[in-house]
């Protein structure tokens, strides 16, 4: 990027003319005009300029020093400087005896226009690099190893954090698409409100897809819920909401991605009256909705693996099988394995800390039994 464009040069001469009702040139770090009041300077030397560049500070020009330069009228020549660098000079046309009390303020003007200038391109191509990491991610386009650690080190992303991804669906309505895309800004400033430290970027006329570091935003379904309320009460935006399976690292998060698409469509169909889904919630709905998907078996063998790693002598996966078998009733699960009612009650919460799924929630327990189930058939086979 130019910092000092000819574009951006002529929005400065535009702006200070307005203010001080001189002309207004601006040389780049060559001493050439590049933008003028006086159009048929532009694209001329300014020895005037060039000095002052030489000498690295301001320059006045008398009548007499004017005759004697080239393309140069009396006034005054300020450097334009940025983070310890000259870019060029701001030059203003007349006595000066009376121009130069404008100088600094010209000088300033310029300067914070390139500022503001020079923060708005590194805003937006922030955003574009984080659209192109986040599409990478979601779509699964493989980016190489060092690609993605450049841009999580740009963007200030943990990549060994569990993360999971969101889904916002925003209703399309009999509306002209600039009236959607409206629509879709606002509620992507809702998310950043909500959310600020979320990565979102518009995946579709009417999708917008969130990634959270669940380790350092902590609860995402109560932020979710925030999106969803203020989007119905302060936009009348009734947006759906569905969040997918956590991945233990950011190169797994596509599979997130694709199951928070499931869980919305699961939502939707089995619970239209509601606005916000997760795979928590759903999971169980989940194995029987497009079988085809393979994220499934992944999902039910990573429960199910971790417990076989921890459980050494099979005391947890017994304890499982039987209060399967004995449809969880403590009393008969207890007599059956010849243990005391806490000692089940430790080893279900103990079976509940490693897999992240409750035995006693009916929920858990049948994604637990088609997790057993599927190991067993792989053991034997």
């Amino acid at each position: 990027m130019a910092l000092l464009s000819k574009e951006l040069a002529q929005q400065i001469v535009n702006r200070t003319m307005n203010v001080i009702h001189h002309n207004i040139n601006v040389m780049d770090e060559k001493g050439v005009i590049i933008a003028s009041g006086e159009k048929s300077r532009i694209g001329t030397a300014h020895e005037g300029a060039i000095l002052a560049l030489r000498r690295s500070s301001r320059i006045d020009i008398d009548d007499k020093q004017s005759k004697q330069l080239q393309g140069v009228k009396v006034g005054t020549n300020l450097l334009i400087e940025f983070q310890e660098k000259v870019l060029g000079i701001i030059g203003i046309t007349g006595d000066p005896r009376e121009v130069s009390q404008f100088g600094e303020l010209m000088k300033m003007t310029a300067e914070m226009m390139i500022e503001q200038a020079y923060f708005i391109h590194k805003m937006e191509w922030t955003n574009r690099l984080k659209e192109e990491f986040i599409f990478s991610l979601i779509y699964d386009r493989n980016p190489s190893y060092r690609q993605v650690v450049e841009y999580s080190n740009t963007l200030g992303i943990r990549l060994d954090h569990p993360w999971v991804a969101s889904l916002i669906e925003v209703p399309i309505e009999q509306i002209s698409s600039d009236e959607q895309m409206k629509r879709m800004n606002l509620v992507m400033n809702e998310v950043t409100n909500c959310c600020p430290h979320t990565l979102t970027a518009v995946v579709d006329s009417n999708y917008i897809v969130l990634l959270d570091d669940v380790k350092l935003h902590g609860n995402v379904e109560e932020r979710l819920l925030s999106v969803q309320h203020n989007c119905e009460q302060l936009l009348n935006i009734r947006v759906r909401i569905a969040s997918g399976k956590q991945s233990t690292h950011m190169k797994n998060v596509h599979t997130s991605y694709k199951i928070a698409q499931t869980t919305l469509q699961i939502g939707k169909i089995l619970y239209p009256e509601e606005q916000v889904y997760t795979f928590e919630q759903l999971k169980v709905q989940a194995l029987f909705y497009d079988m085809h998907t393979t994220w499934k078996e992944e999902a039910l063998d990573e429960s199910y693996d971790y417990l076989v790693k921890q459980d050494k002598n099979g005391e947890l996966r017994n304890t499982l099988h039987a209060f399967i078998e004995e449809n969880g009733e403590l009393s008969q699960v207890a007599t059956k394995l010849f243990i005391h009612r806490n000692t089940l009650r430790y080893r279900l919460n103990r079976i509940y800390e490693l897999t992240g799924k409750d035995p006693k929630n009916i929920h858990d327990l049948f994604w637990l039994y088609g997790a057993m189930l599927r190991h067993t058939f792989q053991v034997a086979e």
